[in-house]
């Protein structure tokens, strides 16, 4: 018998498995090894595909985050200014976004002073 077989059986694509993306991903149930081609080597040596690449992953985790401060920024700037129109006519309530709710009383109250001051 070969004392050689018990180092064979396991036989691993050593170069296969380096060229391949290290990013472990969500594959419904389970995490597994991207099987995408690695093709950029990161800072901590690990071979990514252009997904998965740890610098542009940042970048776009980044970007997304600026996003979303300015809509934040955008929807309350929206509730500031409605909530300003509220006080000045003197009725209505903000019910969200660009969104000013005003009742029937609140409408004939309305009217009634815009046809005073014509």
């Amino acid at each position: 018998m070969n004392s050689d077989h018990s180092t064979t059986s396991t036989s691993v694509d050593v170069p296969r498995l380096l060229k391949r993306c290290s990013a472990m991903i969500w594959r419904g149930f389970h995490h597994s090894q991207c099987m995408r081609k690695g093709t950029i080597t990161a800072a901590n040596g690990r071979a990514y595909c252009k997904q998965h690449d740890p610098q542009k992953a940042a970048d776009r985790e980044a970007q997304r985050r600026a996003q979303e401060k300015a809509q934040l920024e955008l929807r309350s700037l929206l509730r500031i200014q409605a909530e300003e129109l509220i006080h000045q006519i003197g009725a209505g309530t903000y019910r969200g976004g660009a969104e000013i709710v005003l009742s029937f009383a609140e409408v004939s109250a309305l009217i009634c002073m815009l046809d005073k001051d014509r």
